[in-house]
């Protein structure tokens, strides 16, 4: 009996042990030891509780925040900014680096002005955007345009950089025209570095539009955040930080989802 009993024990802690090691529960212990380091720190009042409040006193007013709908509101108007600069960025900028990509004389005609333009920070085209577009929504699209056009433009161009030289030159033995090439294996082969551009840029439109709305903006999260730290409402302001984690986290993995559904093809090849 108590053989039995210590088989079925080992065989619960192998299930236990199989559950935390997998890959739904696993990446779930980091972000869990580090709050529960964070709350007892503050709760022993080890750091100033007051600038360092627990995670569980942030959770309480984060909920409060949500229930109330400010916070709903404040996350609607950046992630409006946000998307539509995505947008635009995404519009002019996949099209233009796979043709300039595919066409290496355009590619050295315009690599100059993309040299020069690409290190530019698009945070610090807020002062002379405001002379333009003034303050307001166009100024904070115009600069999370500008800071994914290029995160995107570079991709798209080394994913036809990228593209099968051999398979190229076999094409070409095979009388295939050049607009059949493009179709069927340029473009086919630069969509895998289109998808991770355009991820790349998720990221990149989050800090941005953030931080134009800090300098420019009376609303959205950038704007909340600062509010809330001047105010000296701690709780709200790294509630507001969780919240842009966790939209950052919850974009990337949908336009992963996304590109796995898109391109499954790339998995079989």
């Amino acid at each position: 009996m108590r053989a039995h009993l210590g088989h079925h024990e080992e065989g619960a802690a192998e299930k236990l042990a199989a559950l935390v090691m997998s890959h739904k529960i696993f990446p779930l212990i980091p972000p869990l030891v580090v709050a529960s380091i964070w709350e007892g720190i503050s709760r022993f009042n080890l750091v100033n509780r007051i600038f360092f409040p627990p995670p569980s006193e942030i959770l309480y007013f984060l909920a409060d925040d949500l229930a109330s709908g400010v916070l709903f509101f404040h996350i609607g108007v950046s992630l409006q900014r946000a998307f539509i600069g995505f947008a635009v960025a995404a519009v002019l900028s996949i099209p233009f680096g796979i043709l300039i990509g595919w066409k290496r004389w355009l590619y050295r005609i315009f690599e100059p002005l993309i040299e020069a333009l690409r290190p530019i920070p698009g945070l610090a085209l807020i002062a002379p955007s405001i002379l333009f577009f003034g303050i307001g929504d166009l100024t904070n699209i115009f600069v999370v345009t500008y800071g994914c056009f290029f995160v995107m433009l570079i991709n798209a161009i080394y994913g036809v950089y990228g593209v099968d030289k051999v398979m190229m030159l076999s094409m070409r033995s095979m009388s295939a025209s050049e607009n059949d090439i493009f179709r069927k294996l340029v473009l086919p082969s630069a969509l895998p570095y289109v998808f991770a551009g355009m991820r790349q840029a998720v990221a990149v439109m989050l800090i941005i539009v953030v931080g134009s709305e800090m300098i420019i903006s009376s609303a959205g999260l950038g704007y909340y955040l600062l509010e809330a730290e001047r105010t000296f409402r701690y709780h709200y302001m790294y509630g507001t930080l969780l919240v842009l984690s966790l939209l950052g986290y919850g974009l990337n993995r949908g336009f992963l989802l996304i590109e796995e559904k898109l391109l499954s093809w790339t998995k079989e090849t």
